[in-house]
């Protein structure tokens, strides 16, 4: 029981990292509302953690915070 009670407050702990990190991230997001669009390598580093090309069809985008977001590219 205390392990479960353990593992559960882990999980709760990595879910309150991940929301901190994209409320951080819409905040910045929120910032840039009224810029014009161009690309922005500080801002994009801040934002992904990494891009992973899992074939030539799908890519994974991975956000700080751990969210990940997997893409279908039309080829």
């Amino acid at each position: 029981m205390e392990q479960q009670l353990a593992q559960y407050d882990n999980a709760q702990q990595e879910k309150e990292n991940a929301e901190s990190r994209l409320d951080e991230i819409f905040t910045i997001l929120a910032g840039m509302e009224n810029h014009p669009m161009v690309y922005d390598d500080r801002l994009v580093r801040q934002v992904l953690e990494c891009v992973v090309v899992e074939s030539k069809e799908k890519i994974k985008v991975i956000f700080a915070g751990g969210l990940e977001v997997e893409q279908t590219i039309p080829v």
